[in-house]
C-alpha cells in the first residue's frame, strides 16, 4: 500500500457540478464510478482510477500465482492481507451487507498530508481482489458514503 504524493490533491473539489455514473472496465475488474474519473496507470496495481476527488487502486491476488489463496475464506484473506501489510496495528477487518472491508488513515511522510482509505475485499472465480478508495482525510465524511455505493458495484465478468 503506497501513499499517494499529490496525486489528485491540487484539484481536489474544484467542481460542484453533478456528475453521471460512468462504468469502467479493466483487467477482469468492473466498477461503476462518476463521469469525473479517467483510467490511470499505477504501477503494481491491476486497475487505477483517478478524480478530483479521490483515487480508486486494485490489487489483484491471482491464484495462478498463489494457488494457496483458492481454498480462503474472503475473511480469512482479509486478515492474512492485514498481517502481510503489517497493518492490523491501524486497522480491522469489518463486515457490512455482505461486503468486506477495512478502512484506515496515513499521512505521507514526505508532504504531511494525510489520506483516508476505504479498503474493500471481493472475490471471483480466479482472485482476490482488494479495491482501495482514497480520498484527503478531511474529505472522509464526504466520501465514505460514495465509496460504500461504488464498491457495490464491482463485478467480474467472464471474458475480458
Amino acid at each position: 500500500m503506497g501513499l499517494l504524493a499529490g496525486l489528485f490533491v491540487p484539484r481536489l473539489f474544484t467542481s460542484s457540478k453533478e456528475v453521471e455514473p460512468k462504468t469502467f472496465t479493466d483487467s477482469g475488474i468492473t466498477i461503476t464510478l462518476t463521469e469525473d474519473f479517467e483510467k490511470d496507470s499505477q504501477p503494481d496495481f491491476a486497475a487505477a482510477y483517478k478524480s478530483n476527488k479521490a483515487m480508486v487502486l486494485v490489487v489483484k491476488e491471482d491464484f495462478a500465482y498463489a494457488p494457496y489463496l483458492a481454498d480462503y475464506a474472503i475473511e480469512e484473506y482479509g486478515e492474512l492481507f492485514l498481517n502481510y501489510n503489517r497493518m492490523n496495528d491501524v486497522s480491522i477487518m469489518q463486515s457490512q451487507n455482505g461486503l468486506y472491508y477495512f478502512e484506515y488513515e496515513a499521512t505521507n511522510e514526505e508532504n504531511g498530508i494525510t489520506y483516508y482509505y476505504y479498503c474493500t475485499l471481493h472475490r471471483s472465480e480466479d482472485a482476490f481482489w482488494v479495491v482501495n478508495f482514497c480520498t484527503l482525510a478531511p474529505s472522509r465524511d464526504t466520501m465514505r458514503p460514495l465509496f460504500e455505493q461504488w464498491s457495490q458495484t464491482v463485478t467480474f465478468p467472464k471474458s475480458f
